[in-house]
């Protein structure tokens, strides 16, 4: 599953508000902790968010691109 919002909405609070209802969702589900893996232009989002590394980044190519991440819920 991907998590993307146009650079058209970027810092409106739209992508916080979707993560929120995928927390949210998961919390309802009894999931207790999302994993996820974020590009490098997500990485900040997702720390300002309450996740926090979860395993070494790995290359795309010839960039570090797959931060792993975790929060609890």
């Amino acid at each position: 599953m991907l998590l993307y919002v146009t650079p058209k909405v970027l810092y409106k609070g739209v992508g916080k508000n979707m993560l929120a209802k995928l927390e949210s969702h998961a919390r309802l589900s009894n999931i207790n902790k999302i994993k996820v893996v974020s590009s490098l232009s997500a990485k900040e989002f997702y720390e300002r968010n309450g996740y926090v590394k979860n395993g070494t980044p790995k290359y795309v190519g010839q960039v570090l691109g797959d931060f792993p991440l975790i929060k609890n819920t």
